[in-house]
């Protein structure tokens, strides 16, 4: 009998839109945009709204900063990519540009 290893993405999955919401937006309040990111964005397509967008584009736009500051340009133009994808008509053009 084989038993699958849950990975973290498994238990994001397995969260409800309370709990994503408040582990999101705490890590956002304690500046962790990297797990902000995936319990946003797993909100986000599970119960999109509008204030959920705006919370996940201010993430997206802090993480690429953030990255951008560690001089990690290939991983921040992958954020930006994705916030791009996302809401093309918010992208942050100066950071597009820095990079």
């Amino acid at each position: 009998m084989t038993h699958k290893k849950k990975t973290k993405k498994d238990n994001i999955k397995s969260l409800t839109p309370d709990v994503l919401q408040q582990i999101g937006y705490a890590q956002y309040d304690n500046s962790n945009y990297k797990v902000a990111l995936s319990h946003l964005s797993r909100l986000y397509k599970v119960s999109p709204n509008s204030e959920i967008l705006d919370k996940l584009i201010s993430c997206y736009h802090k993480r690429a900063e953030e990255l951008q500051s560690k001089k990690m340009y290939v991983e921040a133009w992958t954020i930006l990519e994705n916030f791009f994808e996302l809401s093309p008509s918010n992208m942050p053009i100066y950071l597009y540009l820095s990079l």
